[in-house]
């Protein structure tokens, strides 16, 4: 009699988005106030208050000819997918919002330094009016590998050069793996019978 242990076994797949720009080092060309609308506060990874006095949103200067803003990574990273949170001051946001007009024209460049001269065009609002424009914008961008991130106003595109960006998230896709093995044991018996044969022996 012969005993056979079968132990069955699967592999689970889950997944978890990552924000590789939390806390990275920003930089924008101009600041209306450094300390509470810095251009840090675009990843502190905080928007509850999407206003300015709510110190979770990075805010240029105004009348500017140019509005500039860039996250370092520090490290070369594959990004899956790039969520930009705009200021709302919690109004509904339809074209009577003033917001939506400072949003629109925007440029999103990708870069393996922190020059947008080195980088290439991820995205470039160009068909979105105050009435169309979202609060919350997802960018899939083609170049996958890069250090920085950078987001400018054109002078071209539109007349109003004001970043005020409340959240910036670069997400990377996580993947965990785990072994599931069902400890109920499946049990094969096999019996093995001797068939004995006799035989006359004719003389």
């Amino acid at each position: 009699m012969y005993t056979v242990f079968v132990f069955l076994g699967f592999f689970v797949y889950s997944s978890a988005y990552e924000n590789l720009a939390l806390l990275k080092p920003t930089w924008q060309s101009s600041s209306h106030n450094d300390t509470i609308s810095g251009s840090h506060k675009a990843v502190d990874g905080l928007k509850t208050y999407l206003t300015y006095h709510g110190g979770q949103c990075g805010v240029s200067a105004d009348k500017r000819t140019t509005a500039t803003w860039w996250v370092n990574l520090t490290d070369i990273q594959r990004i899956h997918n790039i969520m930009i949170h705009y200021r709302t001051d919690h109004l509904v946001w339809n074209s009577s919002n003033q917001f939506t007009r400072r949003f629109m024209g925007f440029s999103l460049y990708v870069s393996n330094t922190t020059s947008m001269e080195d980088g290439f065009l991820c995205f470039h609002d160009r068909n979105c009016t105050r009435a169309t424009i979202p609060a919350i914008v997802n960018i899939r961008c083609p170049y996958l590998d890069n250090m920085s991130f950078i987001i400018t106003k054109d002078p071209q595109e539109t007349t109003t050069h004001l970043n005020t960006l409340c959240l910036l998230l670069l997400n990377f896709v996580r993947w965990r793996y785990t072994v599931v093995l069902i400890l109920d044991v499946m049990v094969l018996i096999v019996q093995v019978h001797v068939l004995n044969i006799a035989m006359d022996t004719v003389t």
